[in-house]
Formats: structure tokens, sequence, C-alpha cells
């Protein structure tokens, strides 16, 4: 079961976000963005026509834009924990504030059922028993989930170390905020106390560009107006986003724990196929892949 202060970290995130048709995974390299649409191409394609899709933990929207692009006689709807998503195209249907475990739908409803870094998050196993119960008899789901020895794993937890000293008493956000509430944002001792926390930082987390760019945001906010606020702002962020690294780093899936998601989708009449998926050029494992369907070469893109 998801924390609320989970749901809190990603209502702020995508309460931020704009919601653009950039593909599936806006945010990465184009090798693996083109390498994960290609796997959810080919999901598509297998949709018989008009299929009702239901997109779990939809965040942005990112799998829906690409099935509406690819397949625009689907019928989709996505569902997240977040209280606040970005709008849409009209023609997806969103239920905001809505819980993976008990989803507000008939049984049967769903011909297709999706989730992108986003099942993992939940009680999976009270998950599972809800996508059986609004999955349609032969239905077809996919989930790519995190890999817990993946890459996105491995690059965040250093930054979530960049981000815990930012806001400790002796990091740099802190030091900030306690200078401008005693009204010593102008004082030269202020500036040069947090020249010295940057450069320690910088010295202790050297692969972060993150520590530049907060000295760089604390630095602008100092020398204008509302400082305090802007600053109380920037720390909600830090934290929020920390939050969900945590989250990330709790619910991506080992060997085991995917084996046994795998187990738990699978019947006799339809058995789940688990496999790693890795991004090519890269060695580490990028996510897992678990669908009713095994993998097939992908299909040319059509359109959008």
């Amino acid at each position: 079961m998801p924390l609320k202060q989970d749901a809190n970290a990603w209502t702020h995130y995508w309460s931020k976000a704009s919601a653009k048709p950039r593909g599936c995974l806006p945010d990465l390299p184009g090798v693996a963005a083109d390498h994960i649409q290609e796997i959810w191409l080919q999901f598509f394609a297998s949709l018989p026509l008009g299929a009702r899709l239901l997109d779990l933990g939809t965040g942005g929207g990112a799998v829906l834009i690409e099935a509406q692009a690819f397949r625009p006689d689907l019928r989709l709807t996505g569902v997240d924990y977040a209280t606040v998503l970005p709008e849409l195209n009209k023609a997806i249907t969103l239920y905001p504030g809505t819980r993976l475990e008990n989803l507000p739908f008939d049984d049967g409803k769903f011909e297709a059922i999706t989730s992108q870094f986003a099942i993992e998050y939940s009680n999976v196993s009270a998950t599972i028993q809800e996508v059986y119960r609004v999955l349609a008899f032969a239905g077809s789901y996919l989930f790519i989930c995190h890999h817990a020895d993946g890459v996105i794993v491995r690059d965040n937890l250093p930054r979530l170390k960049a981000l815990r000293e930012a806001i400790s008493p002796a990091g740099l956000l802190y030091t900030a905020i306690q200078a401008v509430r005693q009204q010593k944002k102008s004082a030269p001792e202020t500036w040069q106390q947090l020249a010295r926390i940057f450069t320690a930082t910088q010295h202790k987390h050297p692969d972060q560009s993150l520590v530049k760019e907060l000295a760089d945001d604390i630095a602008r906010i100092m020398a204008g107006p509302d400082s305090l606020e802007k600053l109380l702002a920037m720390r909600q962020a830090v934290e929020m986003e920390g939050q969900r690294i945590m989250a990330l780093e709790k619910g991506a899936l080992t060997e085991n724990r995917a084996k046994i998601l795998a187990e738990a989708l699978s019947s006799k009449q339809q058995p789940a196929h688990l496999e790693v998926v890795h991004v090519p050029g890269v060695s580490a494992p990028f996510a897992w892949r678990i669908s009713s369907q095994p993998r097939m070469m992908a299909p040319t893109r059509l359109g959008g």
C-alpha cells in the first residue's frame, strides 16, 4: 500500500509537469526511449480493434499518448495515485487519486492493461487481484518494471545522497534558509559560508550536477525578492524528489521478486512471460518486462 507521503510526492511532481507527446520516456537518452517504444508498439499492434486499454500509474500519460498516436482506435483510460495529473487529449480518460489496489471499474471491463514503472510501487498482490478482476477474458497485459540492479536505480541513489545533504543542518539549502530567516542573506560571511559548503559538497559528490544546480538556484533566489518563500518551496521540492527516489529503491524488483510477480500473474491458460530489458550498448539491465505475450519483433510505426 503506497504511503500518503508517496502520493503527495507524485502529486507535487505531476502538478508541475506538462504532458507532451515526446515518446514514452522523454527524459531518457534516445536509444533507451526508442527501445522501450518498440516494446510498446509491439504490444499495441497485437490488440483487437477498438480495444479498451487501462494504464496503471499513468502519471503524465506517456504510455497512453504513445498508444493513441499508434492506434487511434483504442479506448484509453489511465489511473494514478497522484491527485493532480497533467491534462491529456480529451479522448483519454484519467482517474487521478485512484489506488491500483482498488480500481473503480466493473469486472472484465478492459481488453488490455499496461503499466510503465508503476505497478511495482503498489501493494503488488492486491493490485494483481484487481488486474485480473477488471481484465476481460483472454485480455492482454504488459508491465515494464524497475530492475533493482538497473541503471535507473543505480543513477538515482547517489542523487538521493546529494539531496539529503542539501537539506541537512550543515547543507546548502538549510544554511541559506537560516540566513534569510536571520536577515543575513546579504552579509559577506553568509556568502563565504555558502561558498565553503558548496566546495565541500561538490568535492563529496563530484558526479552530481545537482549540487551546482542547487547552488545556482539558491544564489538567484537570495538575490531577489520573497527569498524565504522561494527557498522553502525549493526545500519542499527537494524533499518530494527524495521521497520519490526512496520509493523507487523500495519498489524496484530483484530477480526473485520479479519471478514471484510473474508467477502470480500466470495461469494455465495464460502464462506470464518474464524477461530482462537491456538497452542496446548498455551492459547493466534497464528494466523487467512482464507480459501475457512472448516478445516478438516490433512493428514499423504507422503514424503519429
